[in-house]
């Protein structure tokens, strides 16, 4: 994984100018003019990617992390308890494993969540959009993405449910604990009192911009005044009210410049919050965050986190058959098949 860190830290430190020729995007074979997809250099084999092929490019080692440890073992963990749970088949062992689904907002996980019940049916997922209810509390969502391992391991004996969701918060390193993992691929011990639950890691990104672009259509097209720029730094003006598991403000951040990154590094990602410049109208994009005191540390810590994740599944090829594939794979699920089509805040291709 230090690898793996050290290739994307030094991409991430190139000036813009001096990233886009690194990828190529000028080259004139490279642009798109013929009639083809533009993958610039293709760094990360995306040509490949997007066509079911493992990459083979000779770069290969250097961004693509080993698979976690034991992602197979749970896998079959995992398969075996939904089927006993499914048909009602005396359970072999009290060990539970459930899928840890973090939610990135207009990111394809309300179809994820849809999926999950077709498979494993309606009892075994959290009714209210995959996320569970927490002990004691009125609110549908329970903000799973705060909770403590010792709260989540006393839900999965009072609840059936193989798959909890995390919309809202950020990713806690702590989760990777249950099921014997670190940010360093190294294993940890578990803990022989409390063996489940033990988690499989599944997230759906997108497009950076066209996340960001549906979600302000889907949140804030509807708002006056409705203009792209205000609505940013609204939002942005309200992060200093967000408190994780708290229901204040917690929807600011879908607009933070770089929100995978804020989410899988714990939440560590601060926003420098501003007011514009005289050479800013307040209409306009914020300017980005180029202080490396601010990002590279958290940056280092997303990509750890995320190298630990069992499968990360781009928005785009959910509903092709390498994204199938995987789902097939990884959680044995046979009904897959998406129906294509736009919701709120997508745009027109």
């Amino acid at each position: 994984i230090d690898s793996v860190v050290a290739f994307l830290m030094n991409l991430a430190e190139l000036p813009p100018q001096q990233l886009w020729d690194t990828f190529g995007m000028d080259d004139e074979k490279n642009d798109g003019s013929n009639g083809k997809k533009s993958y610039g250099k293709d760094l990360f084999s995306l040509e490949e990617l997007e066509q079911g092929k493992c990459p083979s490019g000779i770069n290969t080692a250097e961004w693509l992390p080993p698979r976690p440890w034991n992602s197979e073992e749970l896998s079959s963990m995992f398969q075996s308890k939904a089927e006993e749970l499914k048909t009602g088949k005396e359970a072999r062992n009290e060990e539970t494993v459930l899928i840890w689904y973090e939610h990135i907002s207009k990111a394809g996980g309300t179809t994820f969540c849809g999926l999950a019940k077709t498979n494993l049916g309606q009892s075994l997922v959290p009714k209210y959009f995959c996320m569970p209810k927490r002990l004691d509390s009125d609110l549908a969502d329970g903000r799973v993405g705060s909770w403590t391992n010792e709260e989540l391991i006393g839900y999965s004996k009072r609840e059936s449910h193989l798959l909890v969701a995390n919309e809202w918060d950020p990713f806690s390193h702590d989760k990777l604990k249950l099921s014997g993992r670190t940010l360093d691929g190294k294993k940890f011990p578990l803990d022989p009192q409390h063996t489940s639950p033990q988690l499989l890691f599944v997230t759906t990104l997108r497009d950076p911009l066209d996340r960001l672009l549906s979600a302000y259509l889907f949140f804030g097209a509807g708002e006056s005044p409705s203009d792209f720029g205000v609505w940013i730094r609204r939002n942005i003006g309200r992060l200093p009210k967000y408190r994780i598991g708290e229901k204040g403000a917690f929807r600011c951040n879908v607009a933070r410049y770089n929100v995978i990154v804020w989410r899988y590094s714990g939440g560590n990602l601060e926003h420098p919050v501003s007011r514009p410049s005289s050479q800013q109208q307040e209409t306009q994009f914020p300017l980005p965050m180029t202080d490396g005191k601010l990002w590279r540390d958290p940056f280092e810590s997303a990509i750890r986190a995320l190298s630990q994740q069992d499968l990360i599944l781009p928005m785009d090829i959910m509903s092709k058959e390498q994204g199938q594939e995987a789902m097939r794979h990884l959680l044995g699920w046979g009904k897959v098949a998406i129906k294509e089509g736009k919701g709120k805040g997508d745009r027109e291709s």
